[in-house]
């Protein structure tokens, strides 16, 4: 991928259903279009994390290690809590930073 095209990193808790993971990816998207000015072209990175207390982690570092701003989705239906994150549109050296997520990936069958 070229290093000059933005990117916005999406990361989703993978102790929830598939199907929920899905939803919250959409979610969390939606609610950082309305946050931040996207650039016409841009790719998304979909990252894994295992759970709510990981993806409170990757939030908190963003924040205070890496100073990317993010949308930090919370699931109002049921006891579900946070489930999902979406960064703003970053390049160059912010990419690093999420090199320590592993791509997400459908569960095998």
């Amino acid at each position: 991928m070229p290093a000059n095209i933005p990117r916005q990193y999406v990361l989703v808790r993978t102790d929830l259903p598939v199907t929920t993971q899905v939803v919250q990816v959409a979610h969390a998207c939606v609610t950082a279009g309305h946050c931040f000015a996207l650039p016409e072209y841009h790719h998304l990175v979909l990252l894994a994390v295992r759970d709510e207390w990981a993806l409170r982690q990757a939030a908190e570092m963003l924040e205070a290690d890496a100073g990317i701003r993010h949308t930090l989705f919370h699931e109002p239906d049921g006891d579900t809590g946070f489930t999902s994150l979406c960064t703003e549109p970053v390049s160059g050296q912010a990419c690093r930073f999420f090199r320590r997520f592993t791509l997400w990936q459908p569960p095998t069958a």
